[in-house]
């Protein structure tokens, strides 16, 4: 069991470097085949290291896979499409992948500072990441140009999902202000976070970011480091705003979310369209006349099959429409599981905002960009960093009764 609890660690702490590796091959050679065998390989681990002491635990996972996609595979059987349910299985599994690696990690209960030297490790390789696209390597946030070839918008470096890279920035600054004691490292950390988020040029990941630093900076007693972090925050605000603005000038965005304003409104702008995407697919969706696909799902194979858009990067919405009613109570679930977890990392009163501030900003963008709870590139990080936050990693690595985190 000793071995397991170093090698099982050691596979998770190639998650970032891995779909690094994934981004390059598929903008390469248009083939994600890197990360799917990565992660199938470790849903195998999971279930192997489970299978002997928890086989009830292993038959209930994969029976609530079966339970997502059962429905899909039967509106697909009623319509007589000729589509399989490949892509909506894929994600199925990414959506429970959470859950499995989470239960694998506490039933081995490795060494939470082991785990914490991992996440710390994943911070630097993220920082790097974004450091490569700094000096031109990589590919940009939206669209997968090189950066080198033009003016692109954001930079993601190697990754190839940049919706879901500000989830793990999000993951990453929790972890920062939690797991670091001394504060000149803690504000070191977060100020690369930040620096990460004005490469990636998303609102998401600035925002949270800059909140989560905010909560921990004022929670502190000392006057210094409270102006230390309100400067830094301006400043990396005001270097996005103006690479921001100075992009969107030269582009057509102005003009697209000016149109959006004025036909939508606020919301519309703010939700980027997709409010339309929602109601295009319904739109779509009452010519078919299946009702059925209301009840159990669509399944994203049968949308693409139908024509219709298949993701309205809105998780809610888009687990209901591939899932149905099962992909409700997977989503309810999910973040029930997150609470929890974070209660567990809440043991100083005054420090509480900060996991309330992470767990009420995740679902702020789960409902708003989508890409969180169905993540591939976010969920072992994840598993990583709420693992080693735990109360009893608080208290291996000697922490005092006040410590510096939430």
């Amino acid at each position: 069991m000793k071995v397991i609890n170093l090698i099982f660690p050691v596979l998770l702490s190639m998650s970032i470097p891995i779909d690094m590796l994934n981004g390059y091959v598929l903008n390469t050679y248009d083939t994600g085949v890197v990360s799917q065998i990565y992660k199938s390989f470790i849903i195998l681990v999971c279930f192997s290291i489970l299978i002997i002491k928890k086989p009830l635990v292993v038959s209930w996972y994969i029976s609530a896979v079966i339970f997502l996609v059962c429905g899909s595979a039967f509106v697909l059987a009623l319509s007589g499409g000729g589509e399989t349910i490949s892509e909506t299985v894929q994600i199925a599994i990414r959506c429970m992948m959470f859950f499995i690696v989470m239960t694998t990690l506490t039933y081995l209960n490795p060494s939470k500072e082991f785990i914490g030297k991992i996440c710390a490790t994943l911070l630097i390789l993220l920082f790097v990441n974004f450091l490569l696209g700094f000096f031109g390597f990589g590919y940009s946030s939206y669209g997968n140009e090189l950066v080198s070839v033009g003016d692109s918008m954001g930079v993601k470096g190697y990754f190839y999902s940049g919706n879901e890279l500000s989830f793990v920035i999000m993951i990453f600054s929790l972890f920062s202000v939690c797991y670091f004691k001394n504060e000149i490292v803690c504000i070191f950390a977060m100020s690369m976070l930040l620096f990460c988020s004005v490469m990636l040029s998303t609102k998401a990941s600035l925002a949270s970011t800059a909140i989560i630093f905010a909560v921990w900076a004022f929670g502190r007693t000392n006057a210094v480091v409270k102006a230390f972090t309100t400067i830094i925050i301006m400043i990396f605000t005001v270097l996005f705003f103006d690479d921001l603005i100075s992009k969107v000038i030269s582009s057509d965005i102005v003009s697209r979310l000016s149109w959006m304003y004025e036909t939508g409104g606020l919301l519309r702008a703010v939700l980027s369209d997709r409010d339309t995407f929602i109601i295009d697919a319904l739109n779509q969706l009452n010519l078919l006349d299946f009702s059925a696909g209301y009840v159990f799902g669509f399944g994203r194979d049968y949308l693409t099959f139908s024509g219709v858009k298949s993701s309205t990067e809105m998780d809610f919405v888009d687990v209901y429409l591939w899932f149905g009613i099962p992909g409700i109570i997977f989503f309810v679930s999910y973040f029930y599981k997150l609470k929890r977890l974070l209660n567990k990392i809440t043991y100083e009163a005054k420090n509480n905002l900060i996991c309330v501030a992470f767990f009420c900003m995740t679902l702020f963008v789960s409902f708003v960009a989508g890409h969180i709870v169905y993540s591939g590139t976010a969920v072992i990080p994840l598993c990583l960093v709420l693992y080693a936050l735990g109360k009893e990693g608080i208290r291996e690595r000697g922490f005092s009764s006040s410590p510096v985190g939430c």
